[in-house]
């Protein structure tokens, strides 16, 4: 797991690929983290066995210390993580990103939580398939007023997966 301290700063490159090798691996983000690449040449974050149901890796965790203005995936493609997206008091923008096939949410926020969620694609998320786990969650705690427009959102790979969930 790579975890951005509050003084840190990372910056992915159009045209990365980075492979995640296990359920302990993703990135907490209590700092920086810019993650743009473009229509044309997208980031990749997938895990290593391209599979969410027993090899997920953890994803993004943007926590209460991360920088809001200067966290920002856009234009990249999330496939196989346990959770693609979470907020927790944070408030990161996801543009033009594609998420597939976590393993619980695609993206799911609370405490305090207001991204702004833009012009995304969520295909398949909730591999669990035990409960109800839709592609975009709101949580109950805090007062949470994210910006959520122009997504698309394509039916989940069980019964119990919804659209959007707003507590």
């Amino acid at each position: 797991k790579i975890t951005i301290s509050a003084n840190d700063r990372v910056y992915i490159n159009p045209g990365t690929t980075v492979l995640f090798s296990g359920s302990t691996s993703g990135f907490d983000i209590d700092g920086k983290f810019w993650a743009v690449g473009t229509q044309i040449d997208s980031i990749i974050f997938s895990s290593s066995l391209q599979d969410s149901l027993g090899n997920a890796y953890n994803g993004f965790y943007f926590l209460e210390n991360s920088v809001d203005s200067a966290c920002m995936i856009s234009y990249a493609r999330i496939e196989f993580a346990y959770y693609g997206f979470r907020c927790l008091n944070a408030n990161p923008t996801f543009f033009g990103n594609v998420i597939e096939r976590s393993y619980e949410y695609g993206i799911t926020m609370t405490l305090g939580s207001s991204p702004l969620i833009e012009g995304n694609t969520l295909i398949k998320n909730n591999t669990q398939g035990t409960s109800a786990k839709n592609q975009i969650s709101v949580g109950l705690q805090g007062n949470n007023s994210p910006i959520v427009r122009d997504n698309i959102i394509y039916g989940g790979s069980s019964i119990p997966t919804g659209g959007i969930s707003l507590w």
